[in-house]
């Protein structure tokens, strides 16, 4: 199999990153050892108790999964306790939301946690937790944030990336720079819900399958900086009922074919299918047509087959009725 940037960037780099951030010094030292490639076997009890032996690096996948799901899990408990708070202190409207983590949410997790609630809110996140005279943390935003704290006079820095970075702010600077803020975006009004910048918009009956392989033949390219297109395929018409929910290797996957091309919506709840399918307004066991908007890669296989990868829809009835 040949190893590609985006299979390390999504299969490796995440759960390495997750053991530096949130594993144990024993975790860590089990990182490097695997990394480097050292010869050593582990004893693994399975759960029916019998006991196998694996290697250094399969033990490392094994425990570094564990640290990830514990990350994901507290990530998610953290968001709700945050959001509360939010909504307690009525700063929901805020231009640029700023948190006070005094115990909300355990700070190696704080820039993590803040894109999530940026991406949720759709507007610059700042998460600081008290350190002596100061309010320190992460700071994630939709938009070139970083210069404009700077500039403002308000704070002791902002050092990082313009969107993502680090922050700290006199505990008395801060109701000042909350109020700074919002005059400074009075006039930018930020959209509730999720914002996505795409590259190219396709009308569903002109897009071809040579217009997936172009684009899917370039996947050995995508990584950091230089990062897989996100498209939209609009007006793509189809009967609710050629939309097929079924098993794909590991997944289940929403998959139909439109004008030659197959697309796919993969780690499918039977939710989202019907959700995708409107099942909600299927009535006495008729199909009905769908015009369906479509966030989308396009992506080939590790066997060479091209498809349309779904990462959001938006799925409405039309007007036309089918028996």
């Amino acid at each position: 199999k040949n190893v590609i940037i985006d299979h390390v960037g999504w299969n490796c780099a995440n759960f390495i990153n997750s053991v530096i951030r949130y594993g144990t010094y024993e975790q860590k030292v089990l990182l490097w050892d695997a990394i480097v490639g050292k010869k050593e076997t582990v004893e693994y009890v399975k759960k029916d108790g019998t006991v196998i032996e694996e290697s250094l690096q399969e033990h490392f996948i094994r425990v570094s999964d564990k640290v990830k799901s514990k990350q994901n899990r507290d990530v998610k408990n953290s968001m709700g306790k945050i959001e509360k708070w939010i909504h307690k202190h009525n700063y929901e409207n805020d231009k640029v939301i700023i948190v006070i983590n005094d115990g909300l949410v355990d700070k190696t997790l704080g820039g993590l946690v803040a894109q999530k609630l940026c991406s949720k809110y759709t507007r610059p996140i700042l998460i600081l937790a008290p350190i002596e005279d100061e309010l320190s943390g992460s700071a994630r935003s939709p938009l070139d944030l970083k210069d404009i704290l700077n500039e403002s006079g308000l704070v002791t820095f902002a050092n990082g990336h313009a969107r993502a970075f680090g922050v700290s702010v006199p505990k008395d600077n801060i109701e000042e720079l909350r109020k700074y803020l919002n005059n400074y975006f009075a006039n930018c009004d930020f959209v509730d819900g999720q914002v996505e910048e795409v590259d190219y918009i396709f009308n569903a009956k002109d897009l071809k399958l040579d217009d997936v392989k172009e684009v899917g033949d370039l996947r050995g390219l995508w990584g950091k900086e230089c990062e897989v297109p996100k498209l939209v395929v609009k007006k793509l018409t189809i009967e609710s009922s050629k939309i097929q929910y079924k098993k794909d290797g590991i997944c289940y996957v929403a998959t139909f074919t439109h004008n030659g091309v197959t697309y796919k919506k993969e780690f499918c709840s039977r939710v989202v299918y019907e959700e995708m399918q409107r099942l909600d307004l299927l009535k006495f066991g008729k199909s009905h047509t769908l015009d369906i908007t479509l966030l989308v890669e396009f992506k080939k296989d590790d066997k060479g087959f091209y498809y349309v990868a779904i990462k959001d829809f938006n799925s409405v009835k039309s007007s036309k009725l089918v028996f």
